[in-house]
């Protein structure tokens, strides 16, 4: 039997500010597997952008086990961890961050050149990506020249480039008009389609209800919603 792509077993988290102690995960186990499509619901505040960090790798959980196809990811040294992190999970979130003196192929290219792609390939593979997303015509357009979805669009194909295992989108549509939002979701689920592995947080509760599993995040635990 094949192995979950990633298990989450008994994770918590806790922040110290001066000399208060502030739990925010409190013991959430959680099970992917490969293809899965995943909502996580819950107010501001309580820990999505936390979890997502964590399973991303760009936070340490105060304890507890994060699993990748059943290795124990931060018991790597942070070389290997690094290097991980790029090679299998792309993440989006709801502030582009993109580089605004770069034209939208550049800010994809990007992220396969620090891989160690050499230039032409990551050209050719940014090119293909862009232009799969309605972008063909948009390649050397400044971010600054672009929509706010054309943006988000550009930010999904960076987090898609080195064809990660697993996508994890932090409130990917919370800054976009209700319009723009639709269709970024509909680009999601497509994706997912496709068997991308997808871990969504989002305040938007009829949007979450759309996913084929769903999880609200309270009292830093995870509850099923469907």
């Amino acid at each position: 039997m094949n192995k979950p792509l990633l298990e989450v077993k008994r994770l918590y988290k806790h922040f110290k500010i001066d000399r208060h102690r502030i739990d925010v995960l409190r013991g959430i186990d959680l099970e992917v597997k490969q293809g899965d499509c995943i909502a996580i619901v819950g107010a501001s505040g309580v820990g999505k952008s936390t979890f997502l960090h964590i399973i991303g790798t760009l936070e340490r959980p105060s304890m507890g086990t994060v699993l990748y196809e059943g290795e124990d990811i931060f018991k790597l040294a942070a070389k290997d961890l690094a290097r991980f992190r790029n090679q299998t999970i792309g993440f989006i979130f709801q502030f582009h961050y993109l580089l605004s003196e770069f034209n939208a192929l550049e800010n994809v290219m990007l992220a396969a050149l620090i891989a160690g792609w050499d230039a032409s390939k990551a050209k050719q593979e940014a090119t293909s990506i862009l232009s799969n997303l309605g972008l063909a015509d948009k390649l050397r357009q400044r971010i600054g020249e672009l929509s706010g979805g054309e943006r988000q669009r550009v930010a999904v194909a960076r987090a898609l480039i080195l064809r990660p295992k697993l996508i994890l989108a932090d409130e990917p549509t919370g800054n976009l008009d209700e319009e723009t939002a639709k269709k970024t979701q509909n680009l999601l689920f497509k994706l997912n389609q496709k068997g991308l592995t997808m871990i969504v947080a989002t305040h938007n509760l009829k949007w979450a209800s759309s996913f084929p599993l769903c999880y609200e995040l309270k009292g830093g635990r995870l509850h099923r919603i469907s």
